[in-house]
């Protein structure tokens, strides 16, 4: 059984044995050692990244401080108000 020191990150919710026990590791935990195989297939699953390269990923996709916030601004016009019901029918006058 061939295991390496890579760090890898699960970028999916993973399930992995873990001392006989199956354990599902969520998106974002580092995930135990494993099989050279298993980690290979995950990582061209992309369903795995090495922590180094996940952490720079974080990093280049964090919005520079020196930029505006623009999440906030609406980018399109509101949608209008909708318009007021009719009132409703009257009712009819019982026949005598």
């Amino acid at each position: 059984m061939s295991t390496t020191k890579r760090n890898l990150i699960a970028l999916v919710a993973t399930a992995v044995i873990v001392n006989g026990e199956r354990t599902v590791i969520n998106a974002g935990e580092p995930l135990p050692e494993l099989k050279r195989e298993d980690e290979d297939a995950l990582m061209a699953a992309k369903a795995a990244r090495e922590a180094e390269q996940a952490h720079a990923a974080d990093a280049a996709a964090a919005p520079a401080t020196d930029q505006p916030d623009t999440a906030d601004v609406p980018t399109a016009d509101p949608a209008p108000e909708p318009a007021a019901s009719p009132p409703p029918a009257p009712k009819p006058k019982p026949k005598r």
